[in-house]
């Protein structure tokens, strides 16, 4: 019975990943329309290995993206963390981050804003450009802030609001600046 369920399981999410793909490549241009987004299109697996948060500070999740081509997502509150997911990841093409497990596949448009990399699920781009955009309309009159001498740019600020709902890693300042 177990294999009967994992050999259906197994070609729904095929057939479902599959329309996904193809709907993907027709609309990531979809992000084009906004000022300082980028798609990514050239970035080294290494690059983009590291931690991506989605949290409000409290509770919320890591994807840990390992160089190997392995991953683990976590989720985090104040009593602890717990590990929810474990498999395989790749990039499907130069923009689109594919992770897979036994319990399901997931795909997500890599783009960066910013000082940070972005992890969109497909499914959820209308809502990310939103939510973007009214990020951004609410930082419209806000200007930079300094904190224990780091200045913190008004992207920065928006990227950082942005953390609470979409998976995303800080760049790190290889300048020593």
């Amino acid at each position: 019975m177990k294999q009967i369920l994992s050999i259906i399981t197994l070609v729904f999410s095929t057939v479902v990943a599959g329309q996904k793909t193809v709907k993907a490549i027709s609309s990531i241009s979809a992000y084009n329309a906004i000022e300082d987004l980028t798609i990514v299109n050239a970035i080294k697996a290494l690059d983009l290995s590291g931690t991506y948060h989605i949290s409000n500070g409290f509770a919320g999740f890591r994807l840990v993206l390992d160089s190997n081509g392995t991953f683990e997502k976590f989720g985090h509150d104040c009593y602890g963390n717990s590990k929810l997911d474990s498999g395989r990841w790749a990039r499907q093409n130069r923009s689109t981050l594919v992770v897979h497990s036994g319990k399901a596949s997931e795909i997500y448009d890599i783009l960066k804003f910013d000082s940070y990399y972005f992890l969109i699920l497909q499914t959820e781009r209308q809502k990310f450009i939103k939510d973007f955009l009214v990020t951004k309309a609410k930082f419209k009159n806000a200007k930079p802030i300094t904190i224990d001498n780091k200045k913190y740019t008004v992207d920065f600020m928006i990227g950082y609001m942005l953390i609470e709902k979409y998976y995303a890693k800080e760049l790190e300042d290889f300048t020593g600046t």
